[in-house]
């Protein structure tokens, strides 16, 4: 008997997922595509445990899912250094200095 195949969007959301998370330590900007891995990873993963004869559960959807939400949690931490470094800036700006 032949093994079953992958859910289809497994693949790519893992790929996705290690674009996100290689390109985002990097550069910082590939760190906005871990929630589409995320999803993709998890859409497979539904869909696998929907028709578990047909599809592979597991491998690639999962990995997928974990590297979407290691790279969504690392964009959260980006994102919120942004705003606090943003708004600690404006502060410094907005306030007259007695110098």
């Amino acid at each position: 008997m032949p093994p079953r195949p992958v859910v289809p969007g497994s693949t790519a959301g893992l790929v996705v997922g290690i674009v996100a998370l290689a390109g985002g330590l990097v550069l910082l900007l590939p760190l906005v595509l871990a929630p589409i891995a995320w999803y993709l990873g998890a859409r497979a993963h539904r869909h696998a445990e929907r028709e578990p004869d047909r599809w592979r559960a597991g491998g690639p959807a999962k990995t997928a899912m974990i590297l979407g939400m290691v790279g969504s949690g690392l964009l959260a931490l980006v994102s919120l250094l942004a705003v606090v470094i943003a708004t600690l800036t404006w502060v410094a700006i907005a306030s007259p200095s007695p110098y």
